[in-house]
């Protein structure tokens, strides 16, 4: 996972944000790479917001999600 060792290219200095069409097309690979970017930004104080994917959220433990007009309504999150 090429994107794993580029994280540091995406991220400012408090957070890091995943969007999986950045990076691969499958929910399985999104899921891998949201994981080790949690081991990531864990070990260096950094928030990790993933974008779109609740339940890759949740089960990473993210410090967030972003969700757009187009994704799951914030009331049903």
């Amino acid at each position: 996972m090429l994107a794993a060792y580029l994280l540091p290219v995406f991220f400012d200095s408090f957070s890091a944000t995943l969007t999986p069409r950045e990076f691969c097309n499958c929910l399985s690979c999104f899921f891998l790479l949201a994981e080790r970017f949690r081991e990531i930004t864990a070990a260096a104080g950094l928030l990790l917001i993933i974008n779109d994917h609740l339940d890759v959220a949740l089960s990473v433990g993210a410090d967030g999600i972003h969700l757009g007009q187009d994704d799951l309504p914030i009331p049903a999150a």
